[in-house]
């Protein structure tokens, strides 16, 4: 059989052998049909891969081939592609959930049909229980975020063969018991955002079966762990601390299901009066997106549109949101958008982004992130989108920081100030063995103006590289001894400055070795980009970096005392309250 994995379960003989399913059958609760539409962070389906599943085929989006199935019993411990995320779609069942879901739009029984078929050898193959255990043919079918999602698809699947196959519908509800008994394990527990993925599916689960003796157990145990996610995970002002914009959403998203949920079976929690956090939530989204409904791809985040299959669409908030807690500051107004990100509060989705900076003008991104590309994290350009190189902060001895559990806490938004003319932001963090980096940004409103003082202080001797990655739409089309003009989609210029001049300055595009100058919009796809490099030495150095943005741009800086003084083009002069935190300027 090729069964290589066995899996504990303390209660599982009990459940296989006292429990009379007939009777949970007879008991359904049929009017949970809501729980159907579930979000379910998966491809989006197309006709093509539908088709492909039909006649033998695995097909879960464009990133892969399709793989031929000889037996699909044989087919649960396959691995094609030597790709992890392609074996937690097998077992998670997303092409059967494509198959539903056709199944719903043309009431074909053919689809129904090929997803009861395919469920069956998945159950017969990795859910053989013996003793006090289970054997699978692959440690993803029991992967926590496998469980969690394939509950779902299973819940769904149930609820499209109530009506006309009790034998297979039997089969089914012992499935979900035993998914029900993992979930609520709390060695199968993952404290984090799969976490929450596990406790929506345990909170349906125990819906679905509301006359299984588990399922007020399950219910307590989900809504119990939830609680205390919504209180460890998200900021006091409704920020999520893993890092994404992405998975900011999607975790929105599932508790406001979640809410929702609690509501329509009118069940009282202090959870569902949580209404606060879940709205802050929504507010910090709403500052996120980009005005045309699209994130940015700051951490694990792929190209995400929030707004594609809305009817009441986000509409991108202006002004100034900053949260001390969870490092970020951003700020939107009509023609801009900045977000700055300073907070290292665990390794998950966690990227060398500290200190760095990410700028949009007229819809087009400027100075980027680097994106996810994909989970596995041997992989080169993994390791690349991930490191300082692919955001745009500073590097020290030209290496990346290591994105450990040691570090965790020493990266910190400092200050942020807002007036009128400008807006400032102080972040520091000291992720590099004895070196202390703070960097300020001034943001100037009306001149579209940026100014950045970066500090690095250190007993020994370091090279800085203070790096710039630039978006798709912007090209190189000057150097000079102390920066570079570029140009934004043949639509606008943006110079960007060294007052003081490097010791070396480079460029990237597409580079192999070493690997510089690549970003990815969405899974598995690495493109080339420009990226910018300013070399600086010894133990204190400092970068004045100046970033014009039109004709009207910043033409001198000084500092006095008390703050620094910036000169414009059109002979605005803006004399702040602000002085440079190391002062090193002359």
């Amino acid at each position: 059989m090729g069964i290589s994995n066995f899996y504990h379960f303390e209660l599982l003989n009990s459940i296989a052998k006292e429990i009379c399913y007939s009777s949970i059958y007879e008991k359904i609760n049929k009017d949970i049909y809501i729980f159907d539409k579930l979000y379910i962070d998966l491809s989006s389906i197309n006709i093509n891969h539908i088709n492909y599943v039909m006649e033998g085929y695995i097909y879960f989006d464009d990133h892969w081939k399709p793989f031929e199935v000889i037996n699909w019993d044989d087919s649960w411990d396959a691995d094609p592609y030597s790709n992890d995320t392609w074996r937690l779609k097998l077992h998670i069942l997303q092409h059967v959930y494509y198959l539903i879901n056709e199944y719903d739009n043309s009431l074909n029984s053919k689809y129904l049909l090929q997803s009861i078929s395919i469920v069956k050898s998945w159950l017969k193959e990795n859910m053989i229980i013996i003793g006090n255990g289970i054997l699978s043919r692959s440690p993803w079918a029991w992967n926590d975020h496998a469980v969690a999602y394939r509950s779902i698809i299973l819940s769904y699947l149930l609820i499209k063969t109530l009506a006309n196959d009790e034998e297979f519908s039997l089969h089914l509800i012992k499935a979900l018991t035993i998914h029900g008994e993992y979930l609520s394990d709390i060695n199968k527990y993952s404290p984090y955002n799969h976490g929450v993925m596990q406790d929506r599916s345990l909170f349906l689960i125990s819906a679905l079966l509301k006359d299984l003796d588990f399922s007020d157990k399950w219910y307590k145990i989900a809504i119990n762990r939830l609680s205390e996610r919504i209180d460890k995970d998200f900021s006091k002002n409704g920020v999520h601390l893993e890092h994404s914009a992405r998975y900011h959403y999607i975790m929105c998203v599932m508790f406001d299901e979640i809410f929702m949920l609690l509501k329509a079976q009118n069940i009282e929690h202090k959870l569902i009066w949580n209404t606060k956090k879940i709205e802050d939530m929504k507010i910090y989204l709403s500052y996120l997106m980009n005005s045309n409904g699209s994130l940015p791809i700051t951490g694990d985040t792929k190209y995400t549109n929030i707004n594609e299959n809305l009817s009441n669409k986000y509409i991108m908030k202006k002004g100034l949101f900053y949260c001390k807690e969870s490092g970020v500051a951003i700020y939107n107004n009509n023609k801009s958008k900045l977000m700055f990100q300073a907070g290292f509060h665990s390794t998950i989705h966690k990227h060398a982004d500290d200190c760095a900076f990410t700028l949009r003008m007229n819809d087009i991104d400027i100075f980027i992130d680097g994106g996810m590309y994909n989970y596995q994290e041997k992989d080169p350009f993994r390791k690349y989108v991930r490191s300082i190189f692919a955001h745009n902060s500073v590097a020290v001895d030209g290496k990346s920081y290591d994105l450990i559990n040691d570090n965790i806490g020493k990266s910190k938004l400092i200050e942020v100030k807002d007036n009128e003319k400008y807006v400032y932001i102080f972040g520091s963090h000291n992720l590099y063995s004895g070196v202390q980096f703070n960097r300020e940004l001034f943001y100037f409103k009306e001149n579209n103006s940026i100014f950045i003082c970066d500090s690095l202080m250190s007993e020994e001797r370091h090279t800085y590289n203070q790096v710039f990655n630039l978006g798709e739409k912007v090209k190189i089309i000057g150097q000079h001894d102390n920066g570079f003009m570029l140009m934004v989609n043949e639509d606008f210029k943006i110079e960007i400055k060294q007052l003081k001049l490097p010791v070396k300055i480079s460029t990237f595009i597409g580079n192999m070795n070493p690997l510089r100058g690549w970003y990815s919009k969405d899974f598995n796809v690495i493109e080339p980009i420009t990226s910018i490099d300013f070399e600086g030495e010894g133990a204190n150095y400092q970068f004045y970096t100046v970033i014009n943005i039109g004709i009207n741009g910043i033409i001198d800086v000084s500092l006095i005392e008390g703050g620094w003084v910036f000169e414009f083009r059109d002979g605005d002069k803006i004399i702040t309250n602000i002085g440079t935190k190391n002062n090193l300027f002359t």
